[in-house]
């Protein structure tokens, strides 16, 4: 398993080196004692270990050893995030995340207590580490950092999309190591 892009720049290649991911397909369940395991996926082969890797460096240190919770309901996240669970259809969300705690709350896979999927956790890691942490990039320290941006005037837009232009977060994939990455 690794982190995929569908898109034109070829960004979504398979690992080059031999790489042994704890999971072997993003429908397997995790709890919230496996959450190591995501950030081992999250450091491992990907064409974006050039913005992961230091973004983990810094911000890794401050994930709270707890940062990954299952919950079996919206009620059990604090107040200000239970909306966050249903979308504009009315419909459920399996997870979020809380930037000021650092944590990922995902609701629990229907009828397998304390779990969820490891697609959802990813998804949502990728949320937490491609937008500002604790706080809002804007431009001029943006442009500072790493060049200038893609997307102007947008400083609540992750700093991963501002980069490379594209949404990393709502269009991240996952791939297990030996599938071919999607078309």
């Amino acid at each position: 398993m690794y982190i995929n892009m569908d898109d034109a720049a070829g960004l979504g290649q398979p690992p080059a080196n031999p790489y042994r991911p704890p999971f072997t397909k993003g429908g397997e369940y995790i709890g919230e004692k496996d959450a190591g395991k995501l950030l081992t996926i999250l450091t491992g082969p990907s064409p974006f270990q050039d913005y992961i890797l230091p973004v983990l460096a810094v911000q890794g240190s401050r994930l709270p050893s707890n940062f990954l919770r299952v919950i079996a309901s919206a009620k059990e996240a604090p107040e200000r995030l239970r909306a966050r669970f249903t979308n504009h259809d009315g419909k459920m969300v399996g997870g979020t995340i809380d930037r000021l705690s650092g944590k990922l709350y995902l609701l629990e896979t229907p009828g397998v207590r304390g779990y969820s999927r490891v697609e959802f956790a990813l998804h949502e890691a990728v949320h937490l580490l491609a937008d500002p942490f604790l706080n809002i990039v804007s431009d001029e320290a943006f442009t500072k950092k790493h060049g200038r941006s893609c997307r102007r005037g947008e400083d609540d837009v992750g700093t991963f999309q501002r980069r490379y232009c594209t949404g990393f977060g709502e269009g991240a994939l996952l791939a297990a190591a030996h599938d071919t990455p999607p078309a």
